[in-house]
């Protein structure tokens, strides 16, 4: 038996190690995103049951239509990191650095300052929204409904912004880092979910934090790290 899962393991590794540079560089980043995929499916497995053993059913339903409703606003895209996906492959694939730097660091400057001033509108609006109202939700929640709208918004902004990373990743053929810095976030929501439910009661805004915060903090290393860290493999190394 052994002799065999040696054979079909010297064979896969075979698989994936044979073939053309690209060739072997997508087969790897297939197989990688595959399993970080599982992991992630697995951890939100996990983290479904704790949260609502945080809060109750109704609450994390508002938790839901929040972030749903936050999420319409991606339209102000505009299409902008699709069309950087497609120069900046481009680019590399002409070996123009100077411009992949000038596509990445243009969509940054662009994308910035679009959400900068959505997010000022709706800061603004939001003083005249009744949320609990919006959402059909109890006039208790009201505040908490409140702060929880301006929690998810201004995540939804800077990591709007922040996830130009994955883009680029996605863009250069290296998509299993793209997944694993969403597999990151997962990982630490699930900790501070943990956390929240052996040491508090539960709390929408708190609940909200957790899930902004997380994937944020990851998104916010990730574009450190890859932007600034000189590699032979990425051309990523651009100071914007």
């Amino acid at each position: 038996m052994r002799i065999i899962n040696s054979e079909v393991l010297n064979f896969f590794l075979r698989f994936i190690t044979k073939g053309h540079e690209r060739s072997v560089k997508a087969k790897k980043n297939i197989v990688s995103s595959l399993l970080i995929k599982g992991v992630s499916i697995a951890i939100s497995f996990v983290t479904l049951p704790l949260t609502l053993n945080y809060v109750d059913a109704s609450t994390y339903g508002v938790w839901l239509t929040m972030s749903s409703i936050v999420g319409w606003f991606a339209f102000f895209d505009i299409g902008l990191t699709q069309g950087l996906r497609n120069r900046f492959a481009e680019a590399k694939a002409k070996g123009d650095v100077k411009l992949a730097r000038i596509y990445v660091s243009t969509t940054y400057a662009i994308l910035g300052m679009i959400f900068t001033l959505v997010w000022v509108a709706f800061i603004i609006a939001n003083q005249f929204i009744d949320w609990s109202r919006l959402l059909n939700v109890s006039e208790s929640l009201r505040p908490d409904v409140t702060k929880l709208a301006v929690i998810v918004f201004t995540y939804f902004c800077i990591s709007f912004v922040f996830r130009i990373i994955t883009t680029i990743l996605l863009a250069d053929q290296f998509p299993a880092k793209s997944s694993l810095i969403d597999l990151f976030g997962q990982i630490i929501a699930l900790v501070i979910i943990i956390i929240l439910v052996k040491t508090t009661e539960g709390s929408l805004v708190k609940l909200g934090l957790t899930f902004c915060s997380s994937p944020l903090v990851v998104l916010i290393g990730a574009n450190f790290i890859f932007l600034m860290e000189n590699t032979n493999n990425i051309v990523l190394h651009c100071h914007l």
